[in-house]
């Protein structure tokens, strides 16, 4: 276990230059490429990574410049919209407004790509959506379930209005491709500079505590309950053979009964979700970095940045080896990869043999530097807008 000072406070939401600043950027008169990314909310999740992130990578470009407005400000936009050089709708849900967007943009053959994270984007992926969440659909009243099947008709209406596509994962782009017959770009999820100075300011500040083992799980959302009930049994066998061992939760989670003595013990450490630059505080607190997931379609469609979250401020991580980290990350080098019966054993060893850990994790932290900075991405981040103005 690790103790980290953190003395500031961050607000919840993410924030965002006003209007005026946003909209001045596609007015400036420049030589650059307006890329404009339109979105239903500035939320501190999904627009944080696929376009405050992407505005970062480019702050210095001499070709692009990145800005965004939300759907109920496209009234003001639409009367300069020629301005527009490339237009992302991020995970756009549909309303009249963007219709309007859509509908001026084919006029002018502004290319239109629609950018998706996650494969909760058609209606018939619902069902298994919910199922994973919770244990039967019938949990859900109708209401509820008739939302989340709007959502996805949502994202699907924009979907079929766009030629290009934007996205985190290879398995996600193929199930794109194959829904769509589009085109689809891959660019993956990375850090953004504030991430990336709180994470160097935990590591100065780390001091270990070897009295203790902290297991770390940053679950998020409750979505992930049945992914971290995969790991559940070996977690508390390792905590009933080892009386120094923890566990810290932070995010949503109804623990499950194989734990609760622990809870009340007081060796489970439940945090509320934080704000994302507070985020690498709490897991730096921890020895060992967990992320079970469950083999269902929606988990090999995640990004890894449950891997490089971690790796950025030097924990070692146990994962499920989804599709994209079999692909990004590599068993015994910079992770170790678990099955779903072999939780306890991954876990006794990483315990057991520090020299492994600390070697996991220097190598995690070199690969999340390596891969997941805005300055990474940027030279991809542009290649890809060129090739999105090819197709215009």
């Amino acid at each position: 276990m690790y103790h980290v000072t953190c003395e500031k406070s961050y607000e919840m939401q993410l924030e965002m230059p006003p209007f005026s600043e946003r909209y001045a950027a596609l007015r400036r008169h420049d030589g650059k490429k307006k890329v404009v990314y339109i979105k239903n909310e500035f939320d501190n999740s999904t627009f944080r990574y696929r376009c405050y992130n992407f505005g970062q990578a480019l702050r210095d470009s001499a070709e692009f410049v990145v800005t965004a407005f939300l759907c109920d400000e496209i009234a003001q936009v639409l009367p300069h919209a020629d301005d527009i050089s490339i237009l992302v709708l991020q995970r756009t849900l549909w309303t009249p407004e963007v219709q309007s967007l859509l509908n001026f943009a084919n006029r002018r053959r502004i290319p239109v790509v629609f950018d998706m994270d996650d494969l909760y984007y058609r209606p018939d992926f619902i069902p298994t959506f919910l199922n994973h969440v919770h244990n039967t659909v019938r949990q859900f009243n109708q209401r509820e379930f008739l939302a989340h099947i709007g959502w996805a008709t949502s994202y699907d209406l924009v979907a079929r209005q766009c030629r290009l596509f934007l996205t985190t994962t290879e398995y996600l782009a193929d199930r794109l491709r194959q829904d769509y017959g589009a085109e689809v770009f891959v660019i993956p999820n990375f850090m953004n500079h504030e991430q990336l100075a709180e994470s160097e300011a935990v590591l100065q500040t780390r001091r270990e505590r070897p009295e203790r083992f902290q297991i770390g799980y940053f679950s998020g959302t409750p979505s992930h309950a049945r992914d971290f009930a995969v790991a559940a049994d070996g977690i508390a066998r390792l905590m009933r053979e080892h009386k120094d061992v923890d566990l810290k939760i932070v995010g949503f989670m109804e623990l499950p009964a194989s734990l609760r003595d622990f809870h009340r013990q007081g060796r489970i450490i439940t945090r509320k979700l934080v704000p994302y630059q507070a985020l690498p505080y709490e897991i730096g607190t921890a020895d060992l970095n967990l992320i079970p997931l469950t083999p269902i379609c929606f988990n090999d469609a995640k990004s890894e940045l449950k891997f490089f979250e971690a790796g950025a401020v030097r924990v070692a991580s146990c994962l499920s080896p989804s599709d994209v980290y079999r692909r990004c990350a590599v068993d015994g080098e910079d992770c170790l990869y678990c099955t779903p019966d072999g939780w306890y054993r991954a876990l006794e060893r990483l315990y057991s043999d520090k020299p492994l850990r600390d070697r996991l994790a220097q190598a995690a932290y070199e690969k999340s530097l390596r891969r997941y900075t805005p300055e990474a991405n940027a030279a991809a981040i542009e290649a890809t807008y060129r090739a999105v103005l090819d197709r215009a």
